[in-house]
């Protein structure tokens, strides 16, 4: 498997967020106080809405917002576990945990796949460090993902209830701080 040189980070991702959330609020504050003066022409989206629509309209893109966020930054967390994997195993580092889980990799035969399940790859991580509860976390974030990515058909089975994108950051953080080779990541 070839690796991109420019994978988007998780701290690019929380600050497009930040972001995403400061334009929100200014479309809150301009076009919000416009609603009834009909200074809106027929093409906006916004057109003959009252503040209540118009506000319901802006916390149903703040929750899609969110789901997006979530879902892109527990993609970029997935990025991390699998380029250290590919890393470990390409330049064949000598610590506990490199070598248990090249052991894992080839026990388990993954040679032959490009991809390598991330449920597993975390299981492995889990089995090296013993670090199951916060492991555990995060796995149940990737069952969220899987629960977004998937559109949203069944009930959604993580235990984490509606993830935010700062409750991915922490889960996120947390798994960092606690595995080798990982560079943690900023309060928010």
């Amino acid at each position: 498997m070839s690796l991109a040189s420019t994978a988007p980070q998780p701290t690019d991702i929380l600050r497009y967020y930040r972001r995403s959330l400061a334009a929100l609020d200014a479309l809150k504050k301009v076009v919000g106080p416009s609603l009834g003066v009909g200074t809106m022409g027929p093409t906006s989206p916004f057109f003959g809405m009252t503040a209540r629509e118009f506000d319901v309209a802006l916390a149903e893109l703040r929750q899609e917002l969110d789901h997006q966020v979530v879902l892109m930054l527990t993609a970029s967390f997935e990025a991390a576990f699998q380029t250290d994997l590919q890393d470990r195993i390409k330049l064949r580092k000598r610590d506990h945990a490199s070598k248990a889980l090249r052991n894992w990799w080839k026990s388990a035969r993954r040679r032959r796949e490009k991809w390598i399940d991330l449920g597993s790859l975390l299981d492995a991580w889990k089995n090296t460090t013993g670090q199951r509860q916060v492991i555990g976390k995060m796995k149940s974030l990737l069952l969220f993902r899987h629960w977004l990515a998937h559109g949203r058909y069944w009930t959604d089975k993580s235990g984490l209830g509606d993830v935010d994108p700062f409750d991915a950051w922490r889960i996120g953080r947390d798994v960092f701080a606690v595995l080798p080779g990982f560079r943690p990541l900023p309060a928010r």
